[in-house]
């Protein structure tokens, strides 16, 4: 019998700009921001939180609150808040091979001032995925990719764990996340998705939720590790 070990991650998907202007989105994300660091400040059994993997997010927050800088960078550089390695979350195939690597370029320069990126082929939001790109990430000693959208039917075979070869035999460990940006999602609140700052939490109805998400991954997993 299977013994598996679930690892929650805290993290947030970030749009600079969707169905709000970039304004109306930032304003949410000073809010969410500026609640992270509290957390983490008052919390000190919150491990880690990470933050999309776009140095950007780090950019547009700073503009509007300077005075968080020293705050913010002692939570990056202690491993609390997890940064890039990327300047933006792109789409693979609106931008050249060349325009990924300076967009890997520019994270990780920026992310020296944060105590550096984490090491993670983050890209859980591209309708699609190019070939080679284990072969870049590779070129920047990141040995795993994670993402949820560009899987094609193969995704039902290879299952949530699977080594993704570039033509030029680069490989990469990677993560399938099947259903979205997460495998559970606003723990302990009644809905899916959405502003849940004017509800109350409900422990039970996360246990219950991590519980189902568990019992719906084991059979995907290909190890004995589930990441929720």
């Amino acid at each position: 019998m299977v013994h598996y070990q679930a690892t929650l991650v805290s993290h947030t998907h970030w749009d600079r700009a969707w169905y709000c202007t970039f304004q109306e989105f930032r304003i949410r994300l000073v809010r969410l921001v500026d609640h992270l660091i509290d957390i983490l400040n008052e919390n000190p059994d919150f491990r880690c939180f990470m933050l999309d993997g776009q140095m950007s997010v780090l950019e547009d927050y700073l503009e509007v609150r300077p005075a968080k800088a020293a705050a913010l960078q002692a939570l990056c550089r202690s491993g609390r808040i997890q940064v890039g390695p990327w300047f933006v979350l792109a789409d693979e195939f609106l931008v050249s091979p060349e325009s990924l690597i300076r967009n890997l370029r520019l994270g990780h320069r920026m992310g020296e001032a944060f105590g550096g990126v984490t090491r993670i082929g983050y890209v859980p939001d591209g309708f699609g995925h190019i070939a080679q790109l284990p072969q870049i990430l590779r070129g920047f000693d990141i040995d795993n990719a994670f993402f949820w959208r560009g899987m094609g039917a193969e995704g039902d075979r290879l299952g949530t764990e699977f080594i993704w070869q570039a033509p030029d035999g680069s490989a990469v460990t990677t993560i399938l996340m099947p259903w979205g940006y997460h495998n559970v999602t606003n723990l302990g609140y009644g809905i899916h998705w959405g502003d849940t700052s004017q509800m109350i939490f409900d422990m039970p109805l996360a246990s219950q939720k991590i519980e189902r998400a568990i019992d719906k991954l084991t059979p995907m997993a290909n190890t004995d590790a589930i990441l929720l």
